[in-house]
């Protein structure tokens, strides 16, 4: 399933600023509500995206989604809009690699996503910030001026499985500052 693309994104729909291009199926732009009360910015489309061009198909995104999910419910905030997307669209493969594992994306590569990036930002408008991981925590450099939270990438948690108390807490956390910044 390729996801829709808003008109304000077009210019990218047959992306080359960076050698990305060169190795995906698709560009995975991301997926949700426009605006939205939570912009969430990843690493990179997986594997699975790139072949399906969805961001939320992997077992990492379904991580995600259904500790979210679960969390809003918890919450009564399952009115909340979010959209996610990650800090670059095409999937970074190791290519040196025989099995074409994922790796994270260089600063060039960000670079080039960029502008798509702000864009989408600036569609959003979204009152939260949610980075997902090292990559996106440490490059994103969006949403000063909204609530900003960080949260493990979820590859990391399935990986990890001892880390999931921490990662449904920092979420939990999250939505509990979205209340309160939407005074619900």
């Amino acid at each position: 399933m390729i996801c829709r693309i808003p008109s304000q994104l077009s210019e990218f729909v047959y992306c080359e600023r960076c050698d990305l291009y060169k190795t995906r199926r698709h560009i995975v732009f991301g997926k949700g509500n426009l605006p939205c009360d939570i912009l969430m910015v990843g690493e990179a489309p997986g594997k699975v995206e790139d072949l399906r061009g969805d961001p939320l198909v992997g077992p990492e995104s379904r991580l995600l989604w259904s500790t979210l999910t679960k969390v809003l419910r918890e919450e009564k905030l399952e009115e909340i809009t979010y959209f996610i997307t990650n800090m670059v669209c095409c999937r970074p493969k190791a290519l040196e690699s025989m099995k074409e594992e994922n790796r994270k994306p260089e600063v060039e590569e960000m670079s080039g996503c960029r502008k798509r990036l702000l864009t989408l930002f600036h569609l959003a408008k979204p009152k939260m910030v949610l980075l997902i991981g090292s990559v996106a925590g440490t490059h994103a450099r969006i949403g000063a001026e909204r609530a900003t939270f960080r949260i493990y990438n979820p590859g990391y948690v399935v990986r990890n499985k001892a880390a999931y108390p921490e990662f449904i807490a920092s979420i939990r956390d999250a939505i509990r500052l979205l209340r309160e910044i939407k005074h619900v």
